[in-house]
This record gives structure tokens, sequence and C-alpha cells, in this order.
């Protein structure tokens, strides 16, 4: 998901709760209309999350839903909880996407660290092999470093 759909997605959700909002004034005010303010400050609450007035206007119909879904605004405002639901996912996935793409480099180490640790491991082993077949040639042709002290005096 880009980040263009995500702002397409927040926008769209903030043009409906405000519709809804100047369709349903009494959600919000005991008024017939909003005023500007009470419009930004619907604009605003909903680009916190806010939906008091689709959720008013959904708790008033529910009250008797079968005369809420036909006359009332229940289906509008259900699909308006489905947009924010919407919304909601694509910002939590965006929030996951953005943290697995700064710990990628530690991901990246924690797959190479294994495969190094055992070949520095094998390797290691064959130095130690190697120095310890050298070191017996060495005692098995001489008697040992002090008789090439004695024989060389």
């Amino acid at each position: 998901m880009s980040r263009k759909s995500l702002t397409a997605d927040m926008d769209s959700l903030q043009r409906m709760v405000v519709d809804f909002a100047i369709d349903n004034p009494t959600s919000i005010s005991n008024s017939t209309s909003l005023s500007p303010t009470e419009i930004d400050l619907v604009r605003n609450n909903v680009r916190e999350g806010d939906l008091t007035p689709v959720l008013k206007a959904y708790e008033h119909d529910l009250r008797s839903p079968f005369k809420g879904a036909v006359r009332g605004e229940l289906i509008r405002a259900l699909l308006i909880q489905i947009q924010k639901t919407k919304v909601d996912v694509e910002v939590a996935i965006s929030g996951i996407d953005r943290l697995l793409k700064s710990q990628e480099l530690v991901f990246g180490f924690v797959g190479v660290t294994p495969g190094v640790l055992i070949s520095l491991f094998t390797d290691a082993k064959k130095v130690l092999k190697r120095n310890m077949y050298s070191r017996e040639e060495y005692w098995n042709e001489s008697d040992g470093p002090i008789d090439d002290c004695l024989i060389d005096s």
C-alpha cells in the first residue's frame, strides 16, 4: 500500500464524515445547520480518528434498526465505519512496513551470522588439525628440542 493510497482513503473518510455531519447537523449541535467553525472542528476530529457525529446517528438509528435502515442513516453510517476500519488497517500496515524496513539490516545480519560462524568454525578446525600434525612430525623426526641442543654442542 502506497502513501498516496492511505492519503486518498483518509481524505475520502474525512469528506464522508463532513458530508454526513452537514446532512445531519443535529448529531453535533441543536441547530439546523453547521457553522464553518463546526465543520472545521469535525474535519480536525476525523484526522484524529473521532467519528462522533456518525456514531451518534448510528446509535440513534440502532434503536429501531429496520426503520433506521429504511428511513434513517444506518446504512450510510455503517459504510463510513467500514471506511474508517479500512483506514485504520492501512495505517497499521504502513507502520509495520516502516518498522520492517528500518530493521532490514538487522534481519540481514541475523540471517548471515550462522553461515559465517559455521565457516569460521570449520576453517579453525582445519588450522588446528594442520598445526597438530606438524607438531607430531617435528617430534617424530628428532628426539625433541633438548636432543637438538645436545647434538649441536
